[in-house]
């Protein structure tokens, strides 16, 4: 890339020097020179992606990495490219994949959403039609189909019937808290 250098170990993009051309004058030229040549590029969107300015447009900086170690620019939605360890800002070269959209799926972590603690898992608070009598249901998705786990009377038994769904469809990361969840320092007030 005419723009960036990747370190693979760090994961991040390094702001290029560029030709002095590319700027209306001099001085400003200068000033990348001084103070851009070697910087890490990039800031993080909302999502926890780290996005990076170029001629004009925002790219995602995983996305560019992977440009930069392979020579191939994959087309989404068919190709994502994956976080291994989940972490979106994290673009060292270990952490990044090339996966379907279905692959990159099978690596999520929970839903903002999810108010059960297990990812698939959620309340049915009918069953029969009889109020007050409740089901926890587990669901997942194999490929483009939504398979049905079933209801089960305990959180418990819908978490068993999910975890082996997951170790037998190759899901990993489910376990993770959303992007953006706050962590518990553990300190009481």
């Amino acid at each position: 890339m005419q723009f960036f250098d990747y370190d693979k170990d760090s994961g991040h993009l390094l702001l290029r020097e560029r030709a002095r051309d590319e700027f209306s004058n001099h001085a400003i030229w200068t000033r990348h020179v001084n103070n851009d040549v070697g910087r890490v590029a990039g800031c993080p969107n909302n999502e926890g992606y780290l996005k990076v300015h170029m001629d004009g447009t925002y790219y995602s900086a995983h996305r560019i990495a992977w440009l930069i170690m392979t020579g191939d620019w994959p087309e989404y939605p068919a190709w994502e490219i994956d976080h291994l360890n989940g972490d979106r800002g994290d673009n060292r070269w270990v952490n990044l994949r090339k996966v379907s959209k279905s692959e990159n799926q099978r690596n999520g972590g929970k839903r903002a959403n999810n108010t059960s603690g297990i990812h698939g898992v959620s309340w049915k608070p009918k069953y029969n039609k009889t109020e007050g009598d409740g089901r926890w249901v587990a669901r997942i998705w194999s490929g483009p189909k939504h398979v049905y786990l079933g209801q089960f009377k305990t959180l418990h038994e819908a978490a068993i019937a999910r975890k082996a769904a997951e170790r037998a469809l190759g899901f990993t990361g489910t376990d993770r808290e959303p992007f953006g969840a706050k962590k518990s320092t553990g300190e009481t007030a």
